[in-house]
C-alpha cells in the first residue's frame, strides 16, 4: 500500500498513475482499476489517497510519485504529527 498525502496528493497520484477518478470520489470510497484499488478512507488525512496494488507495481508507481516530487514520510512521524 502507498499513501499519498497533502493538499496535491490526488493531482500528483492521477498525473503519474494515468488512474482518473480519485479527485471526485468522496471519503470512505474506493474505485478499482484492474488489480489497483485507489481509496479515500481518511487514513492520509482529508487530502490523500491509498492505493493498494501488486508489490511490482507499487515499485514503479513510488518510483514515478518520487520524480515528480513527491516525498516520502515513514509512518510514525505521520503518527507524531496525530497527537
Amino acid at each position: 500500500m502507498i499513501a499519498v498525502q497533502g493538499p496535491q496528493a490526488i493531482d500528483a497520484f492521477e498525473r503519474v498513475s494515468g488512474i482518473r477518478g480519485a479527485a471526485q470520489m468522496k471519503p470512505f470510497n474506493a474505485l478499482e482499476h484492474g488489480e489497483w484499488m485507489v481509496a479515500r478512507t481518511g487514513y492520509t488525512g482529508e487530502e490523500g489517497v491509498e492505493v493498494m496494488l501488486p508489490a511490482a507495481d507499487g515499485i514503479a508507481l513510488w518510483a514515478k510519485l518520487a520524480a515528480a516530487g513527491v516525498a516520502p514520510a515513514g509512518l510514525a512521524a505521520r503518527d507524531t504529527l496525530r497527537l
